[in-house]
């Protein structure tokens, strides 16, 4: 077996030779080939002038400032009646024509009335260190009704109580180093993991398997501030500590009840039980609260890689430690 197969590698490796000299013989366009040359020229240097006088610094400015003045998350009326129309209308008015498809989509937003939070639960059942239901605003145009909650799409519900434990990225080199170098028992922990690296939904989908219950997921300074933390929104570009990361669980793409195909009334739609949607409840935090957890770890300290530029001695967990003592 090890023969045939290094025998048909060798095999098409000679092939891929022989047809690469083809096709380089071949690739030379003989001169009576008039027409090969011709389409071989650049086009009328007017239509590159014109493409290039029609694009504007303000038009793109003015787009952009529409289009993020306000959130659109999907399935909105921001979206819908708002965006939506406006392409609508402006393809309409500049091309031979546009059509709106309506489309029947699973989609998945957060409670108003009842936002996620991460606290620490004592034994008589008394919560401390609540982290923030709702993004503190740090400008003005923050102030918009429209704005949700911070909420990772797709999961599911409900009250997790159980032993934190950092995470990293949440690889599954990360969970390997947890459960094979340092022997932790996952069962039943709620896991902390940085944004970065890898999607998400394969951050929540790792956890499940290695058996995790719920999973918190924050932004590290180290992956998402350039300098000094001092130096973020609102004085500068960066993510502020108050920052919570929305997006996705769903590990595919487009609607979770079509595969591969789009949502038109005429497709055929999965039931939802038979959807593979994340099974534990996850939820996004700023770095600011994610400093009340991460500080009060217990364990060893973490690998160098896996620190990241919050004021604190990174740990491993499971569990804090007791009474909190300042590391």
């Amino acid at each position: 077996m090890h023969r045939m197969k290094i025998l048909g590698l060798v095999a098409s490796a000679v092939a891929l030779l022989v047809v690469g000299i083809l096709i380089g013989h071949f690739a030379i366009i003989p001169s009576q080939v008039s027409w090969l040359k011709e389409m071989s020229k650049d086009g009328d240097p007017k239509y590159s002038r014109q493409l290039h006088q029609e694009i504007q610094a303000e038009e793109i400015h003015k787009n952009l400032q529409f289009f993020s003045s306000r959130p659109h998350i999907a399935g909105s009326f921001q979206e819908e009646e708002v965006l939506v129309k406006y392409i609508h209308n402006t393809w309409k008015s500049n091309l031979h024509g546009s059509k709106i498809y309506n489309y029947t989509v699973l989609l998945s937003y957060p409670n108003a009335s009842d936002p996620n939070y991460v606290s620490i639960l004592s034994a008589d059942g008394v919560e401390s260190d609540l982290s923030a239901k709702v993004e503190k605003i740090l400008s003005p145009d923050q102030n918009d009704s429209t704005v949700v909650n911070p909420f990772n799409a797709y999961s599911p519900s409900g009250v997790i109580v159980g032993d934190p434990v950092y995470v990293n990225y949440g690889k599954v080199e990360d969970f390997h180093y947890l459960t094979r170098d340092l022997a932790i028992n996952l069962t039943g922990t709620v896991a902390i993991a940085r944004y970065g690296h890898i999607f998400r939904g394969d951050k929540v989908n790792n956890a499940e398997k290695f058996g995790c219950t719920g999973m918190i997921l924050y932004s590290d300074p180290a992956d998402y501030v350039v300098g000094s933390l001092d130096q973020v929104y609102p004085v500068d570009w960066w993510l502020p500590g108050t920052g919570a990361q929305r997006g996705t669980l769903f590990i595919n793409n487009g609607d979770p009840r079509t595969p591969f195909y789009p949502s038109t009334d005429s497709a055929f739609f999965l039931d939802e039980k038979d959807i593979k949607l994340p099974k534990i409840p996850v939820t996004p935090i700023g770095y600011n609260d994610a400093v009340k957890y991460l500080s009060k770890l217990s364990g060893m300290e973490v690998p160098r890689t896996w620190k990241g530029n919050l004021n604190i001695t990174y740990r491993v967990g499971p569990g804090f430690a007791s009474p909190y003592e300042k590391r």
